[in-house]
């Protein structure tokens, strides 16, 4: 549940990104918890660049500029480490198409990085070639670790800023069945001497609806990664979405569920129109249900613990969990897990908000 402090920090914080709000009339005391709230959310350098230019407390600017500039170094290094991971692979035969934060790097001019902050990049591999990539990062002295619960492989060296992980397309899995229907070619960049493959504009918010609604849940149990609304803000102001190819896409009662969920907090988030993907009456059903799910006493509490059960029964139903994952007195006793090679790296699901009163992007 997000404390009622964190609540209002996080609706300054998102009226600060969307250029809103008065940074001379926010209160000394409340600066720590809107820096905290950004701090949870990774935005940190977002929050730095929306108030360029205005008058804020000297230590608050002091210690937003230090964290930007010590993001984009970090953003540098992943930068090169993209390069050098596409360099290699290409050498081998194998293209690959960055994906999620990594396309943001390979979008920005080199004098101006990104002020996004990622955690690790993510590359899609022909299913045909992963065994190949496993053996050329291998060769090239990365180590395998296994995440649990992951699809993917996660590589890391010591020097690395941040692991790379290797994805290839999963056709049929539930949660994407919109994004293989989808089927539209990648952009192509140059970049370094490569020609480098991206998905489209539509491909991306298509892939962060299904990623964060349906894969990660958030439909069922409620919460939000804000950076990624900041994302798909970024999508939808672009003016390359295909509002009709993504509508067309979203062929079940959950998929459209889905997107209704997610524009609907990408709307309160911006404060502007989100494309029309999904009719007016969809959107309002949404914003009721994230209203009835936020709320405070019993209601708002039933709400969140029926999402939770409801997501934890889809999760059985896909395979992603099974009866070990139930909480406290209902968990099965399991066995000893099995010895390993690689370390397990148990990677985590990135800064979420969590459902509960007072949330950021209510907006009456």
């Amino acid at each position: 549940m997000t404390p009622p402090e964190t609540a209002s920090a996080l609706a300054i914080l998102t009226a600060l990104l969307r250029g809103e709000g008065d940074p001379g009339r926010i209160a000394d005391e409340d600066w720590s918890s809107v820096i905290g709230a950004a701090g949870e959310a990774w935005l940190v350098p977002l929050l730095a660049r929306a108030t360029e230019g205005r008058d804020l407390p000297p230590d608050v600017r002091a210690y937003l500029d230090f964290i930007r500039e010590r993001n984009r170094t970090r953003n540098g290094r992943l930068r090169a480490e993209l390069s050098e991971l596409l360099h290699l692979l290409a050498g081998e035969g194998v293209e690959a198409m960055p994906v999620k934060g990594a396309v943001h790097l390979l979008l920005a001019e080199e004098s101006r990085l990104p002020d996004r902050m990622m955690g690790d990049l993510d590359l899609v591999v022909p299913a045909g070639r992963r065994a190949d990539v496993c053996r050329i990062l291998l060769a090239a002295g990365r180590r395998l670790w296994r995440a649990p619960g992951e699809e993917s492989e996660v590589f890391f060296r010591p020097e690395d800023v941040a692991p790379v992980e290797i994805h290839s397309p999963t056709p049929g899995h539930p949660a994407y069945a919109a994004l293989d229907r989808l089927e539209r070619p990648p952009q192509r960049i140059a970049w370094g001497g490569l020609s480098v493959p991206i998905p489209d504009a539509s491909t991306r918010l298509l892939h962060l609806v299904l990623h964060d609604r349906l894969r990660d849940g958030a439909l069922w149990r409620g919460g939000c990664d804000l950076r990624h609304l900041v994302d798909a803000r970024l999508l939808i102001r672009s003016g390359e979405v295909d509002h009709a190819a993504i509508r067309a896409a979203l062929r079940t009662r959950i998929e459209r569920a889905a997107a209704a969920s997610f524009l609907e907090l990408a709307e309160a988030m911006s404060g502007g129109p989100v494309p029309p993907i999904v009719d007016r009456a969809a959107l309002d059903r949404a914003r009721r249900l994230r209203l009835a799910r936020d709320a405070a006493g019993p209601a708002g509490a039933a709400f969140r613990a029926a999402g939770k059960a409801a997501w934890f029964l889809v999760r059985l139903t896909r395979g992603d969990a099974d009866l070990r994952d139930l909480p406290g007195p209902f968990r099965r006793r399991s066995d000893p897990s099995a010895d390993h090679d690689e370390p397990v790296l148990p990677l985590g699901s990135g800064p979420r908000i969590e459902p509960g009163p007072g949330r950021a992007a209510r907006r009456a």
